[in-house]
């Protein structure tokens, strides 16, 4: 039932956002692509998906040793099955499985998945507040700008202070004390935090700048700092597990945050689907990767 009302979600936000599009206007703006733009963003989303294991395999090594090829199969097969779990990060469950079954505890590998994803977490706000500092934005979406700030510093104070806390004082759930275990060793370590988080940013530069290079390839009058102040906000969104591959969330996300600049329903379409587009080519990448890995047992990365 919970899979049943997620697509009904998903089809439900789809076809409200498609109420108020003119679809001839759709039409000459999808007409009108740049096709060299469009191939650069879909080369640039297969490099972003490597920066990612990589990223993932410096958080990871201090743990068990895995073959870069391993974290970036994993990846890309994460990313496969992102198109159809619920959320942007349901491939993220599987990851920790596989984690699990190669390596480390699940415990272990859920522990290491969480702290990479606050990472991420803690870029996305970054990028949306620096841009900010240079494009101004409607007082409302400050305002969304400033709770993101102030839920991720609270989360990361909560996380410091359970970590504080339980730390000597072991409990009988183990999870809980593995979980605590994981957090300590990779604090052990500041320069390896300061070049996965470095690399976290990168990571999350590329990813808000797939979307930009959408708006160059249609000729969007978007800039290119509203899309990194927005843009952000748009994968908070695609967060909450209320759809399937967020879809629906994120073009409602698109309509509604950029219609505050005074962006059309048409363009802020166009960049949503064009986003969606060139994350479903790495995600089709991993889908046939994952494929011809399981037609040949043992023969996994």
């Amino acid at each position: 039932m919970v899979t049943i009302a997620k697509i009904v979600t998903s089809i439900g936000l789809f076809a409200f956002c498609l109420r108020g599009i003119e679809f001839k206007e759709l039409a000459r703006l999808l007409v009108g692509a740049n096709v060299p733009y469009l191939i650069a963003g879909a080369a640039l989303v297969l490099f972003e998906t490597v920066l990612g294991a990589y990223r993932f395999k410096l958080l990871f090594d201090p743990f068990a040793r895995l073959k870069l090829t391993s974290h970036v199969y994993q990846y890309f097969a994460a990313g496969y099955f992102n198109l159809f779990l619920p959320s942007s990060i349901g491939g993220d469950a599987l990851r920790v499985i596989w984690l699990a079954k190669a390596a480390v505890s699940p415990s272990t590998a859920f522990s290491l998945v969480v702290i990479e994803r606050v990472m991420g977490v803690c870029s996305l706000v970054l990028l949306s507040v620096l841009a900010q500092c240079w494009f101004e934005l409607p007082r409302t979406i400050e305002l969304f700008v400033t709770l993101a700030v102030v839920l991720t510093v609270l989360s990361l104070l909560a996380v410091a202070l359970a970590y504080r806390y339980w730390r000597p004082r072991p409990i009988n759930i183990r999870w809980v004390n593995d979980a605590v275990a994981t957090l300590g060793l990779v604090l052990r370590d500041p320069k390896r935090i300061l070049v996965v988080f470095v690399a976290s940013v990168l990571y999350q530069i590329i990813t808000v700048g797939i979307t930009y290079v959408v708006v160059l390839a249609f000729s969007l009058p978007v800039h290119w700092l509203a899309v990194f102040a927005l843009v952000p906000l748009v994968w908070f969104a695609t967060f909450l597990p209320i759809s399937v591959g967020g879809l629906g969330v994120r073009e409602a996300s698109f309509i509604f945050l950029f219609a505050t600049i005074g962006i059309s329903q048409e363009a802020a379409m166009i960049m949503s689907i064009g986003t969606y587009a060139i994350f479903v080519w790495a995600g089709i990448v991993g889908g046939v990767w994952f494929t011809a890995t399981q037609a040949r047992p043992g023969k996994a990365p």
